[in-house]
């Protein structure tokens, strides 16, 4: 996740686990400095049966002003 001059990066890291599940999962990030960009790394995942990738089917970034 990247972020302004000014503000914390270590403060804003978030690591999880996503459950194995095709329904939506949220991830809540503290905000305390503003944003230009996030980096999404997906350290591990399943391995499919034909194709050597990762599927991601939707991103949705919500936030207030």
């Amino acid at each position: 996740m990247g972020c302004t001059e000014g503000s914390n990066l270590a403060d804003n890291l978030y690591s999880g686990t996503l459950s194995d599940t095709a329904e939506p999962q949220t991830i809540t990030l503290r905000k305390t400095g503003q944003y230009d960009y996030y980096n999404l790394i997906i350290e591990d995942f399943y391995p499919g049966d034909k194709w050597n990738d990762v599927c991601i089917s939707e991103i949705e970034v919500f936030g207030k002003p």
